[in-house]
């Protein structure tokens, strides 16, 4: 016996090999970490044989692409690359409230064991046993896992019933329900054995509920409502990147209105030089006029012809612009023109009813208030493990024994086979230094977040002050402009005629030519900002999704604005759908609203005394109250 146990361990000896330990190099180190050493394909959308992109000299397009502002907005909601991209986080935001549901689902469980022991003769009168074993409690425990990630906690005494079903409540406890049938079969028997082999079965029944720690409604679905809350603050930052992509679609389709009127203005001022100069030419023919009033007149048109260049490239550079933000595709050689008209009407806009609209709409601050409230609810789990740890727990169990696994079933209830235990634990740590740090960690986070609330609170009113102040300034500006460009037109028409008859300079004629070019582009672009300061307002006041009827799915309906939007076009109507998880739209991740998560934290009018800003027509508005910094509350944090 003794040789063949040399001889086996020789055996695996030379199966195993005989190596000097190896250093790991670099090599091996990517080798064992890198999954697949192929790049996945991910080939392009669209076409690699792209068009190639205009220039100022080829900025020509096969065919005229007139789009309205509606059609503008509707196509970048729908189309927008970067829309497709953020739609998604409310999704994945949504799959961790199930995550956190799944706490309180019944967990199942199962495991088996066989085995054999010789026990080792170790007395004259010990007699050579073997025992042959099946336990249906395995020894081994396994972690409770959903899906793919690990949960360790869902059951306190993991693999201990051949077959289990164990829930945990709403306060905490944990109710668990086993059965397990085992045998041991002794050869040769013992003569005081009653049964060989012998089967046992277990049916129990426990119950486990901490008292202090770990206790109570609060604090078990405190987790379920923070994964709520970051639902939908997932919400409102899609519908933040909603705002911000409607805003930009507006902005840019202006900016293109003006770049094709800059260029129609440089054109004007083109034709005007183009003309003077063949004049002079003319003039030069009859001795009427010397080089250096041709070379003047000359320098004028090659001035404009530079201008009329760089506004072609303007008109391109605007118009790529709202390609990409409306997710044209690249290969797509249309050219776009807006035909819409911008408003040169005057708006009146209502500080005090749109800065609390403000307050009410603004995603951003709503999204703040939701991080307060996730933050509270972590505060008062954190507080919770200031307690001790006191749990009670029971177990009662029906016990079966017999030579056969049925009749040790069926006797689960008879013969008074049954036992019970009843017990409490305590448990605390002196000094509770880790509990008091995370207490002060959650209240410092507490405080950083109300913070931040009020920064928020103060960007979006300062926002709404320079919109306010804008509307007003370029109005203004607009009509002053308007009546510039008409004085400009008049100087021009007089100076052409009394050039035509001799009776004035080429000087003054090229300068009235400049400065009615310059007027006619200063008044489109006065119109044109005035018209982006109406959008910025909309933008600050949290209306313009209202105002644009653009709807996002699952989220507040809003609140219609101040501004009067019947001289606009409005489309009609604008959907944002989400994608949904697993499930159906019905269930997840369309959450119920959770009582208190959408309740303001302080009163919206604490800002009502911060009166209308200044602006050029009314530098001194009157103010019910002087405007004074609202004072921050004290953050009182734990003594250490």
């Amino acid at each position: 016996m003794q040789s063949f146990r040399v001889a086996a361990i020789l055996v695996l000896a030379v199966a195993t090999g005989c190596q000097t330990p190896r250093v790991m190099n670099e090599t091996d180190y990517v080798a064992g970490n890198t999954v697949s050493g192929e790049i996945p394909e991910h080939p392009p959308e669209f076409d690699p044989a792209i068009a190639v992109p205009p220039t100022v000299t080829e900025p020509s397009r096969p065919e005229n692409w007139k789009v309205r502002l509606e059609d503008v907005l509707r196509m970048g909601i729908e189309n927008s690359k970067q829309i497709a991209v953020v739609k998604y986080r409310p999704g994945e935001a949504g799959a961790a409230v199930e995550e956190q549901l799944a706490t309180f689902d019944p967990f199942f469980s199962a495991g088996v064991a066989f085995g054999r022991n010789r026990p080792n003769v170790l007395g004259v009168f010990d007699s050579p046993q073997k025992l042959t074993s099946f336990n249906g409690d395995a020894g081994f425990g396994t972690n409770a896992t959903a899906g793919a990630a690990s949960q360790i906690g869902f059951s306190s005494i993991p693999g201990s019933s051949m077959a289990g079903l164990s829930k945990r409540n709403a306060t905490g406890g944990l109710t668990s329900l086993g059965f397990s049938v085992n045998s041991l079969m002794v050869n040769p028997s013992d003569d005081l054995q009653k049964f060989s082999p012998l089967w046992t079965s277990n049916l129990s029944v426990g119950i486990e509920q901490p008292l202090l720690q770990g206790a109570g409604v609060e604090f078990n679905r405190s987790l379920i409502l923070i994964a709520q809350a970051g639902k939908k603050q997932a919400d409102f930052n899609f519908e933040t990147e909603v705002r911000q992509l409607a805003r930009d679609l507006e902005r840019s389709y202006w900016d293109l209105y003006f770049a094709y009127k800059n260029l129609e203005s440089q054109e004007i001022g083109m034709r005007l030089s183009l003309a003077i100069w063949d004049a002079e030419k003319t003039q030069l023919d009859a001795r009427a006029a010397t080089e250096a009033d041709v070379a003047q007149a000359r320098s004028q048109y090659e001035t404009f012809r530079d201008a009329r260049l760089q506004a072609l490239d303007q008109v391109l550079g605007a118009e790529a612009a709202l390609r990409l933000l409306i997710g044209l595709p690249p290969q797509d050689t249309n050219r776009l023109v807006p035909i819409d008209e911008p408003t040169r009407g005057e708006f009146y806009p209502h500080w005090e009813s749109s800065r609390n609209l403000a307050f009410e709409l603004r995603p951003e601050l709503k999204a703040q208030r939701l991080q307060i409230r996730s933050a509270e609810l972590e505060l008062k789990r954190q507080e919770n493990g200031l307690y001790p740890d006191l749990t009670v727990g029971g177990n009662y169990a029906f016990l079966g024994a017999n030579n056969t696994v049925g009749g040790s079933v069926s006797s689960l209830t008879g013969d008074d086979r049954s036992n019970w235990t009843v017990g409490t634990r305590f448990q605390i740590q002196l000094g509770k230094r880790a509990a008091h740090a995370a207490v002060r960690r959650t209240q410092l986070a507490l405080a950083r977040e109300r913070a931040s609330l009020r920064n928020v609170e103060n960007t979006v009113l300062f926002e709404m002050q320079r919109s306010y102040r804008a509307i007003n300034t370029q109005y203004n500006s607009l009509k002053i402009r308007e009546t510039r460009r008409e004085a400009a037109r008049r100087f021009l028409e007089s100076q052409i005629e009394l050039f035509r008859q001799g009776r004035t300079t080429m000087i003054v004629t090229l300068d009235a030519q400049t400065r009615y070019t310059e007027a006619l582009r200063d008044e489109q672009l006065a119109l044109t900002q005035y018209n982006q300061a109406l959008v910025d307002w909309e933008f600050a006041s949290g209306s313009i999704l209202n105002t644009d009827q653009i709807a996002i799915v699952n989220s507040d309906p809003n609140v219609s604005g101040p501004r009067d939007t019947s001289s606009r076009p409005v489309p009609p109507g604008i959907s944002v759908n989400l994608p949904c998880g697993p499930g159906t739209p019905e269930e997840w991740p369309c959450v119920s609203p959770i009582e208190g998560l959408d309740d303001p934290l302080y009163d919206p009018t604490v800002y009502s005394r911060f009166g209308k800003p200044a602006t050029v027509d009314d530098p001194n508005p009157a103010s019910p109250e002087t405007p004074a910094p609202v004072p921050a509350a004290p953050v009182a944090l734990p003594e250490e």
